[in-house]
This record gives C-alpha cells, structure tokens and sequence, in this order.
C-alpha cells in the first residue's frame, strides 16, 4: 500500500511543537484563515509512514495514493495547479480513526529527544 497522507500538522516555530488535525485550522486555531497564509513550513501534513511533509510532498504523496478530489472552486483549482496542497482538496477517509492526540504526543517526545542531544 503506498504512502498516504492521514492529517494537517502545525509545527510551532517557537516551541518545535507539533499539532495535528483533520484541517490546518484544526491544528492551529490561531492560523491565518487566509489559505496562501498558511503556505508556510509550520503548515504540514503527517503521513502513513509517520513522517510529516511540506505541501508540496504532500501533494505528490496524495497523488500517488488516488486521495486527490477533484477540485470544485476556483481556489482549489489554483493551488492543485501548483501541487500545493491544501486540507480540504484530499480524501482521508480510509484512514478515519486516527488518534492525533497519540500522534502530537509521540511527536512532541521525539522533538525532546533531539532538543536534549
């Protein structure tokens, strides 16, 4: 089974904490509601092999695995004419169940790891 993307991830700047959800306003509240705000490193996206990418991976990623929708405005159709990936422009729901809250802690734990080397 090849590589899919399971959630949004934020990645604090300032603390290197990492929040997760079914959207990038989701995972950060406090996020610009703007979408091209967003378009920035702290706004990711976590994988099925556990890794977190940048938009651009992972709409290659999402591409690969058959998870693209097809894009229905206009503003969709501008960032998939970039491969810039946006949360609402993938299909998640074969991997529903998925516990962020385990995700962010695990992730966090690693981050205190290299933080502490």
């Amino acid at each position: 089974m090849p590589e899919r993307i399971r959630h949004a991830t934020y990645t604090n700047p300032r603390t290197g904490g990492i929040s997760s959800g079914k959207t990038h306003l989701e995972a950060n509240p406090d996020a610009p509601k703007e979408a091209t705000d967003r378009e920035s490193t702290a706004y990711g996206f976590g994988t099925t092999a556990g890794r977190i990418v940048d938009r651009n991976e992972a709409y290659k990623i999402a591409k690969h695995a058959g998870q693209l929708k097809t894009p229905t405005s206009q503003e969709e159709r501008f960032h998939a004419n970039r491969g810039i990936l946006h949360s609402k422009m993938y299909d998640c729901s074969k991997d529903a169940g998925i516990d962020w809250a385990e995700f962010s802690k695990v992730a966090n734990e690693q981050l205190s790891k290299i933080a502490n080397q």
